[in-house]
């Protein structure tokens, strides 16, 4: 009897090991699924109220508010066309010179130039004045000149057989300053050969200039200069 109830005794204590065990198993898997479902939710909410921000601001920018339509109403169909217009793009100043014809005795191998005829231009505020272009407004301008030069057969014999040099150079006068300050030169070497010749200088480069400032061309030997084709010689300016 004392054997049969020492078992018994075992049994049950081995039973409410595992009866604790489920429980302890039991209770953590509901605590698991607590947690995931907690988890779960706490997705959906930001989900949702990212979705819901998303929204507001996407019907904020479309529907405009009592104030802007009142002032749209007000303004009529002509007011409303003029803002929805785009504004037209600024005319950068420009200026494109040509050769002229004119006595060079006075000229002091300064080009004297044509500003309106042919190809001729000064746009949005340039001016051309005593064979020079003023400069309209301060900035950085691309500056260009070409020069044409030539000798017939009878004015390259009285020079006999010696080399000819020609240059180029596109001079500044600022307000101040009574001498010229030299910009840019080009310069070439004709050698003995031919009778009869033709070269062309060209320069250009960008240059940072001040309003009132005067630029003018000027030429080593004024009477070789081709004054015939506005394609040959020309001289301009225009503001980046």
């Amino acid at each position: 009897m004392d054997r049969g109830a020492d078992v018994s005794e075992e049994t049950k204590l081995q039973i409410l090991e595992h009866e604790r065990s489920v429980a302890v198993i039991i209770n953590t898997c509901n605590e698991m699924k607590r947690r995931d479902c907690v988890s779960r939710f706490s997705l959906g909410f930001l989900f949702i109220s990212c979705a819901a921000f998303l929204l507001f601001c996407h019907a904020t920018q479309r529907e405009p508010s009592d104030h802007q339509t009142a002032a749209q109403v007000s303004q009529g169909p002509s007011q409303q066309m003029a803002l929805l217009t785009p504004s037209p793009k600024r005319s950068m100043p420009k200026a494109h010179l040509t050769a002229k014809m004119e006595t060079t005795a006075k000229l002091e191998n300064i080009l004297p130039w044509e500003s309106n005829l042919g190809n001729a231009f000064t746009d949005s505020g340039f001016a051309y004045t005593d064979n020079a272009l003023l400069i309209p407004e301060s900035g950085r301008y691309f500056v260009y000149a070409q020069v044409t030069f030539r000798a017939l057969m009878h004015d390259h014999g009285k020079r006999g057989c010696e080399p000819v040099r020609l240059s180029q150079t596109i001079s500044k006068m600022t307000n101040g300053y009574p001498t010229p300050s030299d910009l840019i030169t080009s310069f070439k070497t004709v050698e003995c050969g031919s009778d009869t010749w033709m070269k062309s200088l060209y320069s250009g480069a960008v240059f940072l200039l001040e309003k009132g400032d005067k630029l003018m061309v000027l030429v080593n030997n004024i009477t070789l200069v081709d004054f015939t084709d506005e394609k040959k010689t020309f001289f301009g300016a225009y503001l980046l």
